[in-house]
């Protein structure tokens, strides 16, 4: 990555990335540091952008497969999904209003674009996250930086019951479709389970990074 200064094209060096990270870390942003962290915001929404419409395409697809499916006709033993079928369906709507409620609470809606890590590169970010895991030692000039890092991870509740809300929709569905969409279902399922898990484990390192580095947050 280069910076522009005075006409001329200089690279920017790896620790005057972390300045401006610590500088908004801090609350005291220097104006290349805004600059960079709209410049991150902007890739990052530009990449959410992208992966939401790909699953409006793919949802929008396979809504249809499941629409041409259901005309046709049902064998006549066939029941409907009864009571368990909408409890299994409520539980998994109520996991995810809980999680949006939570999420909403935690101030998560919007809020990954502010992060002072939008300042660093993919691998300063990676280097920031070892050190939250525990895999890299803790480098003190950079610490409110990974400190921000670790309260992000551990303020992950809201997601967790959102993951895992659309995990038991997706098994909620599986009886209900012809068996190339119900293996769909089943695999979004795990996927979902998978991404639950993943976020846990994390909150747990994040939980004790804090306790270590910073006793009296949370």
């Amino acid at each position: 990555m280069a910076l522009r200064v005075d006409g001329r094209t200089s690279a920017l060096s790896d620790e005057e990335r972390w300045r401006q990270a610590v500088s908004l870390a801090l609350r005291s942003p220097s104006p290349a540091a805004l600059d960079r962290r709209r410049r991150g915001a902007r890739r990052y929404l530009l990449t959410v952008g992208s992966v939401l419409a790909v699953c409006a395409v793919v949802g929008g697809l396979v809504g249809w497969w499941t629409a041409a499916g259901s005309g046709r006709a049902a064998p006549a033993g066939d029941a409907s999904p009864g009571w368990l079928h909408r409890t299994v369906f409520g539980a998994a709507v109520l996991l995810v209003v809980v999680g949006i409620v939570l999420a909403t609470r935690a101030r998560q809606w919007g809020n990954a674009w502010k992060a002072p890590t939008m300042a660093l590169t993919r691998r300063q970010r990676r280097e920031a996250l070892r050190q939250v895991r525990g895999k890299a030692p803790v480098v003190p000039e950079h610490l409110p930086v990974v400190l921000d890092l670790a309260r992000r991870l551990a303020a992950t509740e809201g997601a967790v019951f959102i993951f895992a809300g659309n995990a038991v929709l997706q098994l909620s569905l599986v009886g209900d479709r012809p068996w190339p969409l119900a293996l769909v279902s089943a695999a979004a399922a795990l996927a979902f389970l998978v991404v639950v898990g993943q976020l846990l484990v994390e909150r747990r390192r994040a939980q004790r990074f804090l306790d270590r580095h910073a006793p009296s947050v949370l």
